[in-house]
This record gives structure tokens, sequence and C-alpha cells, in this order.
């Protein structure tokens, strides 16, 4: 009976994600379709980071330069990490923004 019960359930499973995987949707792509805004296209990136880009290192004091940034053509800021830098195991004495 347990046997039975077994087959049961593992021919109902088969036959489940057999159904699952006709949808187009899930099938494999050959390749990655991304659209991107027309007017990222040619958009100047900026880097910023925030904590050494102001005597405060803060947003707020950041946030005085965006019209100067603006004024370079800069489309996307893009933001160095902002959380606070680990201490454990950290690399030399600084350690580092994306550890």
């Amino acid at each position: 009976m347990k046997n039975s019960a077994l087959v049961l359930l593992l021919l109902l499973s088969f036959s489940f994600f057999k159904t699952q995987t006709k949808d187009i949707r899930y099938q494999p792509k050959e390749y990655v379709e991304i659209t991107h805004t027309e007017w990222s296209k040619n958009a100047t990136i900026y880097e910023v980071n925030v904590r050494q880009y102001t005597q405060e290192g803060t947003f707020k004091a950041f946030e005085k330069h965006l019209p100067r940034l603006k004024k370079m053509g800069v489309d996307i800021i893009w933001l160095m990490p902002i959380h606070p830098i680990g201490e454990k195991n950290r690399k030399g004495t600084l350690g580092s923004y994306y550890s």
C-alpha cells in the first residue's frame, strides 16, 4: 500500500512539473532580452563616494553639489557603498567600503 501511494505521488508530481515547464515564459532563451530607455543609452554616469566627497561626508552636504554635476552633464549618480566599513576580518587598517 505504501509503495503504490509513493508511485502515485511521484506520477502526480511528474505530471505537475511537466505541465509547468510547457509554458514558454519558463523556457530557456538563447540570450537575455534587455530594453533600455532611450535617454539612458548615451547617459553620463558619475560615481560618488559620499563619505569623501565633502568634508562633512553626508548626503546633505553632497546635495549642494548636484546642480554643478548636472551642469557638467551628469545624468546618473552611482553611489558607492554607504554602510559602515566592517571591523571583523578587515583588510589593512582602513578596511574597504565593499566589505
